[in-house]
């Protein structure tokens, strides 16, 4: 039901939640500008996210879970230490979510050539870095009340005053939490969404563009003739008469850098938490929802619904060159390679990325079966080479006790039958171990052949009793030959 647009002309987007504008340094001087303002309505819920959040942060610091009435001042001062220690532990844990939203939004594209994966490498770490400077902020530390001065006190008032000092620590801890998702959305990394009657939403999100064009390798030689000077190598003991200089160009092209605004319209939209989504996430995104720490991890959400609309936004930012070019010297000798937070949107993916993420797990679910069967192949047909040994000595000693030469016999014909379906399967088992791309024109063949040569030693055995003609011995021994022959072409 979606439609893609792709508009490489990138229009501004301000937005305004709760009073506060997006981007920041948005100005209404002009009247079109102020026209273009659009209003997001939060829910009840995203407006209260805040002071849950510090709810939950509260329940889990050393303070809430273990302070009581009875401690002394030293544990007192020693649980609130520990508290402090976690909220700091808790910035360190968002600054590695950020660090991973930040790959979650950088991609890659190769238009020209093969892709350089040194050179894209080299690219994409110089992006994530520049991302993630522009994103990181320096946090206020939570403030250290405890003094000589507080530990001399009454204990229920020291109490009192370090919970009052650790309660404004947490409301701060989330106050700049919250200040970083709005910066972040400022400069354009994180995105917002906006939820609409009748289970609609629409919410727009960031990505950073790397695309690679390669024009291909070359290779210059230059040579250069010293003077008639006795000049030897000294590890071969040859003269050298000279230089060459060999300058490689593995790869040499442009990396374009181009900006991305992605905006979704969805119907038949929800949000559930990480753990009951069911939709199906690209790695990066799981990486990202890995990275989600748990204090928080209750809070953040998934998006789920049917899109119906997908528009693109893209300016190209800019470009650079690179080369990879590797110079050899040597003498001459002798004579000549969409997650959530409340109202801010962290990272978001779409059909495409869907659709690819798809194919990627099929692939890998069709290479596992295959290593399996490959597996499974060669454990098994040494075995089914016994079985058809056993089974062929077994049909000849029942040929050979047969009352009058009879070929009639119930277990000689289950002998023989399970003969061959030893043989066509172990041969099968054998060409699939080894991986032949012909497994089964190779297995029938094989099975010809050695089935035809079973037959014959069989006949053979029978003539020993009573008069045969020779025509059929010699008909399958003909037939092995060939399948023989044939089969040595797809081996």
């Amino acid at each position: 039901m979606n439609t893609t647009t792709l508009d490489m002309n990138a229009e501004s987007l301000e937005l305004e939640v709760l009073g506060r504008r997006f981007p920041l340094n948005w100005t209404d001087r002009k009247p079109e500008r102020k026209a273009r303002l659009r209003q997001l309505t939060p829910t009840t819920e995203q407006r209260q996210l805040k002071d849950v959040i510090g709810d939950r942060i509260w329940t889990t610091l050393e303070w809430s879970a273990t302070t009581t009435p009875d401690d002394s001042s030293e544990q007192l001062v020693a649980n609130y230490i520990l508290s402090l220690n976690q909220l700091d532990l808790f910035r360190r844990d968002v600054d590695a979510m950020v660090r991973t939203a930040c790959v979650a939004n950088l991609e890659f594209r190769q238009e020209q050539g093969e892709t350089h994966v040194e050179a894209k490498t080299v690219a994409m770490k110089s992006k994530l870095n520049e991302m993630v400077q522009t994103s990181v902020d320096a946090w206020m530390p939570a403030r250290n009340v405890v003094d000589a001065r507080l530990v001399s006190r009454a204990k229920s008032e020291i109490q009192a005053r370090l919970e009052s000092a650790l309660k404004q620590a947490v409301a701060d801890f989330c106050q700049q939490f919250f200040d970083l998702l709005a910066k972040m959305v400022d400069r354009e990394l994180f995105g917002l969404v906006e939820w609409l009657p009748n289970n609609c939403c629409a919410y727009h999100f960031f990505k950073r563009v790397i695309i690679q064009e390669n024009e291909g390798a070359s290779e210059r030689v230059s040579e250069e003739r010293l003077p008639e000077v006795n000049q030897w190598n000294a590890r071969t003991g040859q003269q050298v008469i000279g230089r060459r200089k060999t300058e490689q160009t593995v790869g040499r092209g442009k990396h374009h850098h181009r900006f991305a605004r992605h905006q979704h319209d969805v119907m038949q939209a929800i949000h559930t938490t990480i753990r009951d989504s069911r939709v199906v996430m690209p790695p990066h995104v799981q990486r990202l929802c890995e990275a989600i720490p748990a204090w928080l991890y209750p809070f953040v959400q998934v998006i789920d619904g049917t899109i119906i609309r997908e528009r693109i936004i893209e300016r190209d930012v800019g470009a650079d060159q690179w080369a990879d070019v590797r110079l050899r010297d040597e003498p001459i000798i002798g004579y000549e390679p969409a997650v959530i937070i409340g109202t801010f949107v962290l990272t978001g993916w779409g059909p495409r990325e869907v659709q690819a993420e798809i194919q990627r797990r099929e692939a890998v679910a069709r290479d596992e079966a295959a290593r399996q069967t490959v597996s499974s192949a060669a454990k098994r047909w040494p075995w089914l080479v016994t079985a058809s040994i056993s089974l062929a000595v077994a049909s000849l000693w029942l040929t050979l006790v047969s009352d009058r030469g009879s070929l009639a016999g119930l277990l000689t014909l289950i002998c023989i039958g399970g003969t061959s379906l030893s043989i066509r399967q172990a041969s099968l088992d054998r060409a699939i171990a080894v991986r032949n791309p012909t497994a089964d024109l190779w297995s029938n063949l094989t099975t010809a052949s050695f089935g035809s040569q079973f037959l014959t030693a069989l006949w053979l055995a029978a003539g020993m009793y009573r008069y045969t003609t020779w025509f059929i011995p010699a008909f399958f021994i003909a037939v092995a030959v060939v399948c023989h022959v044939f089969a040595q072409r797809f081996r």
